[in-house]
């Protein structure tokens, strides 16, 4: 790969990454105002699922971002990405589980028709 090639990707895994650093405080911040149990706000459990799957997250991410031969490595590419996946669903359901269930449900229709447009867009396009 060419030198340029590696550095405009590693740039754009770090940027990446960097914008994930600010999402916990503004989950946190989300999480005590519009939380279903107005008096109780999010409990200390579900605070430490999310950090702890955030963390989990962003040490796939890095594995394999920074490290280019576990992206190549058959087994532990599939492992990396599974773990990933995982950890990104649970911290999905730990922070839809303080909102109001029409707001998840408008949320997850407007992704389904965004997810199909782009799959119609890309049947068009050669």
């Amino acid at each position: 790969m060419p030198a340029d090639t590696l550095a405009f990707s590693s740039f754009f895994s770090l940027l990446t990454l960097c914008g994930w650093c600010p999402l916990p405080a503004a989950v946190n911040n989300s999480m005590e105002s519009e939380c279903v149990r107005p008096g109780e706000g999010p409990s200390s459990t579900c605070k430490s699922m999310y950090y702890g799957s955030w963390a989990v997250g962003i040490g796939c991410m890095i594995a394999i971002f920074c490290c280019k031969e576990n992206a190549k490595i058959v087994p532990r590419n599939y492992i990396l990405l599974a773990v990933c996946t995982v950890s990104e669903g649970l911290m999905l359901g730990v922070i839809s589980s303080f909102y109001n269930t029409s707001s998840v449900f408008i949320a997850a229709g407007l992704t389904l028709v965004v997810a199909f447009a782009l799959i119609l867009f890309s049947m068009q396009t050669k």
